[in-house]
């Protein structure tokens, strides 16, 4: 399946509930969902492109973001949960609250 943009034709992103290895980059046109809590993880974004998702950090967490970011760092905490975006390797990341 493919979706009509600016530029021409570009297949329709792809879901996944599973994170590469720490310090992989992340798949270009991906949305993660991640599954499984986590606790150490290094995210690094797509050659190119973009990716986006949600994860929840475990009970203890350390995790980093190779490159800028549109705003301030994010101050990743224990089990919250949070959503990101990155294009062009800025990301931009969120800690999701409920009213």
């Amino acid at each position: 399946m493919y979706q009509v943009t600016g530029t021409g034709l570009q297949a329709a992103p792809i879901t996944t509930t599973i994170l590469p290895d720490s310090g992989t980059a992340l798949a270009n046109n991906t949305i993660y969902n991640v599954a499984v809590t986590v606790g150490t993880y290094a995210f690094t974004p797509p050659a190119t492109g973009w990716a986006h998702g949600m994860f929840t950090t475990g009970s203890s967490a350390s995790v980093s973001f190779a490159g800028p970011f549109l705003g301030a760092a994010p101050s990743i905490e224990a089990s919250k949960s949070y959503e990101f975006d990155v294009l062009d390797g800025v990301w931009a990341v969120q800690e999701v609250v409920s009213a």
